[in-house]
């Protein structure tokens, strides 16, 4: 008789534990919506290759997908023309009449929508952009954004597309701040360390980076922008320190050192970039 006392209470301590660990994953599933979100201070939860495109005609580029034409013409073709840059000025990638429509696959559950809208309301609080959620993919041939949980982070460049690829993984990619960095590289942006002139800014520090990242740091040619602003610090569009790192230490260093632990911020749109987002999109002239 003792012995069945002793199994029955072990047996009844074994469920309550289980209910306790459905509890916790359920308060947490409902409270947050991170399910499994990376924190890491040090770098982005970056795509890998093993991603959604044509490696015919596209390319990977950190978090942005951009064809080859385009690799060639922002990063690789040089002239003779000093200007500041990090945007893109072909208007034909400028998104019509200020709109931006966008869809959210089925994968995403309430919460996760909730954290995607915070992050757009980031750009819309700011700016004249605005944003048209759909329920379903578009039959006309206007641009529009299918945005999904693949592997990582990482969004189509700027408009000129039909369906423009963004993912926005549940397991890395849902706090307001990403959403709202792989929304203004769909509105024609690229990250801020690329702009023209950089070097006068920050010292880019080749030989701590992995294997095949230094794409990720190359320069900008000629054909983007930084719309007459100056280099920004704080962008939400700039590499933290030690993005890439093969061994820790850093792989950029702002030559003001007051800003070493501020680039790579996730938390606002800098005036830098509200400003840069309005006179792309001539907000100011409303």
């Amino acid at each position: 008789m003792i012995w069945l006392l002793l199994f029955l209470n072990l047996l009844l301590f074994q469920f309550e534990g289980f209910f306790a660990i459905i509890k916790v994953e359920t308060e947490i599933g409902s409270f947050g919506g991170d399910r499994g979100q990376i924190d890491d201070e040090d770098h982005d939860y970056f795509a890998d290759e093993m991603t959604i495109y044509d490696p015919n005609t596209e390319m990977m580029l950190d978090d942005m997908i951009i064809t080859h034409q385009e690799f060639k013409r922002f990063f690789i073709e040089e002239d003779e023309i000093e200007t500041k840059r990090n945007a893109i000025t072909d208007e034909n990638s400028y998104w019509p009449d200020k709109t931006v429509r966008y869809f959210m696959d089925r994968e995403f559950y309430d919460v996760d929508k909730k954290i995607i809208r915070e992050g757009i309301k980031m750009i819309t609080d700011v700016s004249c952009i605005k944003f048209n959620e759909l329920s379903k993919p578009p039959n006309d041939s206007g641009p529009y954004i299918h945005i999904n949980s693949g592997n990582g982070c990482y969004s189509k460049v700027g408009a000129d597309c039909k369906k423009c690829i963004m993912s926005l993984s549940i397991t890395g990619c849902l706090r307001p701040g990403t959403v709202a960095h792989e929304f203004l590289h769909s509105l024609g942006f690229y990250h801020m360390q690329c702009s023209k002139g950089r070097d006068n800014f920050v010292d880019i520090i080749w030989s701590n980076m992995k294997n095949n990242a230094e794409k990720n740091f190359f320069e900008l040619g000629t054909v983007s922008s930084l719309l007459n602003t100056t280099y920004d610090y704080d962008s939400i569009l700039h590499y933290g320190p030690r993005f890439f790192s093969v061994n820790g230490a850093p792989t950029i260093i702002p030559k003001d050192g007051r800003y070493l632990s501020r680039i790579g911020q996730r938390e606002f749109l800098s005036q830098g970039d509200i400003d840069r987002l309005n006179i792309r999109y001539k907000c100011y002239e409303n």
